[in-house]
């Protein structure tokens, strides 16, 4: 059975980008991917508000479905 911490290594060596927010968009973990792709420690990240995020920046090169795409 996994624990906690066990989660938490998978997240932080993942190769892949990770953000948690909590119901309030406040950022409560992030991995060392996320933060170099958007260029922030995660001690600046962790407690800021999702918003403090720019999203635009991340979505350079990625599609955007809209809905009248469907």
């Amino acid at each position: 059975m996994l624990h906690a911490d066990d989660f938490h290594n998978i997240i932080q060596t993942s190769i892949d980008a990770f953000l948690l927010v909590d119901l309030t968009g406040t950022i409560i973990e992030t991995n060392d991917t996320y933060c170099r792709m958007v260029g922030y420690s995660s001690e600046q990240l962790i407690g800021s508000h999702i918003s403090t995020v720019d999203v635009l920046s991340l979505t350079k090169g990625i599609k955007i479905i809209e809905r009248e795409d469907l």
